[in-house]
């Protein structure tokens, strides 16, 4: 597994790839679930299988007198990722100004022209962007926009562990 620690100047083989997001701390079952479920739609593509989170966890940032409780430090969760056969670990360093970043450029920038992504697949409860106002309503919706983009849900038949995915 490669680990990219930028977006910006990736290689072709990191590009056009369906993408697992969240910050997977503990890397639990609902998260294997969702990193599992995009390696799956990877491999049924024949794109990358990528998992992009976020270091250090955005609670630090915005709450540093109490740092957030962590179950796995990004050596361990990066090994348990690893083991999931994800082919590249997007950790992109969240400070002030990354998190100033609309939802919506997040999707546009990040996901959409830097990465070329095929597939998003998250958690239900996933929020990114300013504001916390991304969701994956917004990712149905910024996928839905465009020639040849459709949004689609998959869900494993229980609500409280069903990963989202868009298509774009």
């Amino acid at each position: 597994m490669r680990i990219f620690r930028h977006f910006t100047d990736l290689p072709p083989q990191a590009r056009q790839c369906v993408v697992a997001l969240g910050n997977f701390d503990g890397v639990h079952h609902g998260h294997q679930h969702v990193i599992r479920t995009a390696g799956s739609i990877a491999h049924d593509l024949g794109v990358p299988h990528t998992v992009m989170t976020f270091e250090p966890h955005p609670r630090l940032l915005f709450n540093p007198d109490h740092p957030p409780f962590r179950l796995t430090s990004l050596r361990t969760k990066a090994h348990c990722i690893e083991s999931l056969g994800v082919d590249s670990l997007f950790v992109l360093h969240f400070d002030r100004a990354f998190s100033s970043l609309s939802a919506e450029d997040f999707v546009s920038r990040v996901l959409c022209d830097a990465l070329g992504v095929r597939h998003v697949v998250t958690g239900y409860d996933f929020v990114f962007g300013h504001g916390r106002k991304g969701n994956p309503d917004l990712l149905f919706h910024m996928a839905g926009k465009g020639g040849g983009r459709r949004a689609t849900m998959r869900t494993n038949g229980r609500a409280r562990a069903c990963p989202l995915q868009a298509m774009f």
